[in-house]
């Protein structure tokens, strides 16, 4: 199982969304408490699992960078995979199962 890291760009969106600082310190802060319970029940379950960070912003089909849509859409100028950018790390994550 792939854990995706996505602490360090959360806060940057909860704060460009207009989150106050101290909102978005709740909100990391159930984040993190979600993603430590998450590692306790894989663990004792002995399931393997890495964190890792999956790119939202880079394409999974051909790796190039791909461009913001209005939405949250993210398009590849190379290959034309059109995704929401939340899907773009499932689509990693798949790619390395």
């Amino acid at each position: 199982m792939v854990i995706d890291s996505t602490l360090e760009e959360s806060w940057r969106d909860l704060l460009e969304e207009g989150l106050s600082r101290r909102e978005a310190k709740i909100h990391i802060a159930g984040v993190r408490r979600f993603i430590k319970i998450l590692e306790t029940q894989l663990k004792w379950h002995g399931v393997p699992y890495e964190l890792r960070r999956l790119p939202s912003r880079v394409c999974p089909e051909c790796k190039v960078g791909m461009e913001e849509l209005p939405g949250r859409r993210m398009k590849c100028p190379n290959c034309g995979l059109e995704e929401d950018r939340d899907m773009i790390p499932i689509l990693w994550a798949l790619k390395l199962a």
